[in-house]
């Protein structure tokens, strides 16, 4: 899909490469894909956008953007994957570029400082307006 005047609009499958070349691709659950596709795209979706779209080419760690608006906050749930650091970053409330770059530069320290990427499981945190909790 492609985001065009508040819309999901389907791609054709051999254009989804060439698109996610130029644009961030953002994953979400198929139900609120087509719920959004049907009705228009929310407020909530529209920041999550914004986000990773202030996001593109600053932040080479991110690999991987997936958005869920199914969560106890009317937010939703970003989640921002690091695979190089096996990290994950969940974005519990709506934050602004600033938080995300400082954010990475903490997952980035601690990763350098513990040595967590050599386990094979990924190290989560998550990021709220006042700060990074890190989960284990």
């Amino acid at each position: 899909y492609l985001v065009e005047d508040h819309h999901l609009r389907k791609l054709h499958p051999d254009d989804v490469s060439a698109w996610q070349k130029v644009v961030v691709t953002i994953e979400v659950p198929a139900s609120y894909a087509h719920m959004m596709a049907t009705y228009s795209v929310d407020d909530s979706f529209l920041h999550v956008m914004q986000l990773a779209t202030s996001l593109e080419g600053k932040t080479t760690l991110i690999t991987k953007i997936k958005y869920d608006n199914n969560s106890s906050n009317s937010f939703g749930k970003m989640v921002l994957e690091l695979s190089s650091l096996n990290a994950q970053i969940w974005v519990r409330e709506p934050v602004g570029t600033p938080q995300i770059h400082a954010a990475v530069s903490l997952v980035l320290q601690d990763q350098k400082d513990s040595l967590s990427f050599l386990s094979s499981e990924a190290r989560r945190y998550d990021l709220y307006r006042e700060g990074l909790v890190r989960r284990w």
